[in-house]
């Protein structure tokens, strides 16, 4: 299980490192969401 969570969080950082590259100004906010 603790494998499970620890991929999903880095999973979910890499989403946010390519929305950032998508559109840096709008960043912050997608961040937050």
């Amino acid at each position: 299980q603790a494998v499970e969570k620890i991929r999903a969080a880095g999973g979910k950082v890499v989403h946010i490192l390519q929305l950032i590259e998508e559109n840096p100004r709008g960043s912050r906010v997608k961040i937050i969401i």
